[in-house]
């Protein structure tokens, strides 16, 4: 039984389960370039939010500012630790992002 009320089975499903990747009607990664705006009216076949553009988006973004602050901070403890939080807000944005898809019942 759960210690936290407010936390459903469902909740739960929905952080662990696996949210498959959605693309927007007439997406192809090969030949589309991501766009850096917002992405509110990109839904998915099924009118759910297209989530493969927004996970390009935080790629490049998260990239981007990596490439830009490895130019000024100095290698080294503090640099390997920019780094691995990097990392790690890349990856809260990615699951984030991932939550807005329909989950994959297993």
């Amino acid at each position: 039984m759960s210690t936290h009320p407010h936390i459903t089975h469902d909740d739960i499903e929905h952080r662990f389960g696996y949210h498959r990747a959605t693309f927007p009607v007439g997406y192809d990664p090969r030949t589309t370039t991501t766009r850096l705006t917002r992405f509110s009216g990109d839904l998915d076949e099924d009118g759910n939010v297209a989530t493969a553009p927004r996970h390009a988006f935080v790629r490049q973004t998260f990239i981007a500012a990596a490439d830009a602050l490895i130019e000024i901070v100095p290698e080294g403890r503090e640099q390997a630790l920019m780094l691995t939080a990097l990392q790690e807000a890349a990856m809260w944005a990615n699951a984030g992002v991932a939550m807005q898809s329909p989950l994959i019942r297993e």
